[in-house]
C-alpha cells in the first residue's frame, strides 16, 4: 500500500477519534481548539511504558515538535484514578480549507514506519537499554555488597 492509500485510510479513522474513546472528556477548548472534530488524539507512552515505547516516545517528541509551535498540534497528557497516566498528542487532521495537515502526515507515517519496524531510532533503543542494564547491575552490586 502507497503512502497516500494509508494516509487516506488513517484520515477517516483518526479524524474524531476521541469522540469514540469511552469514559473520556476532552477539555480541546483550553489550548484554542474551536473544532475538536476535525482533530485526533493518539498516545505515545503511559506509567506503565517499557524502554521500546519511551525511545519510540522520544522520536515521536523530537518530529511533532515543529507542528505543536505552529499550532498544528499540542501535547497531551491524561490522567485517570485507576491506571495513572497516558501521554501523546491531539492533531489537527485537516485544515479549514479541508486539507489533510502535514502534522497528521508525519503521524501516519511514524506509524507506518512502526508497523514495518517496532524501533524509530535504534540508537536511542540501545542506549536506553544500556543505561537500563547497567543500573540494574548497579542495583544487584549495592545490595550484594551489603
Amino acid at each position: 500500500m502507497h503512502f497516500e492509500d494509508h494516509l487516506d485510510d488513517f484520515v477517516k479513522e483518526f479524524k474524531g477519534n476521541w469522540q469514540k474513546f469511552e469514559s473520556f472528556g476532552w477539555s480541546h477548548w483550553r489550548m484554542g481548539i474551536e473544532d475538536p472534530e476535525n482533530w485526533g488524539i493518539f498516545y505515545t507512552h503511559n506509567r506503565d511504558s517499557g524502554i521500546l515505547d519511551l525511545s519510540n516516545a522520544s522520536v515521536f517528541d523530537k518530529e511533532m515538535e515543529p507542528f505543536v509551535e505552529d499550532g498544528t498540534a499540542h501535547s497531551e497528557s491524561h490522567n485517570h484514578w485507576g491506571c495513572g497516566w497516558i501521554d501523546g498528542y491531539s492533531v489537527r487532521v485537516v485544515d479549514e480549507d479541508g486539507n489533510v495537515t502535514d502534522a497528521v502526515k508525519k503521524v501516519c507515517e511514524l506509524k507506518m514506519a512502526l508497523e514495518e519496524y517496532p524501533v524509530l531510532d535504534d540508537s536511542d533503543y540501545s542506549n536506553r537499554e544500556y543505561e537500563a542494564a547497567v543500573e540494574n547491575i548497579s542495583q544487584i552490586a549495592h545490595n550484594f555488597v551489603r
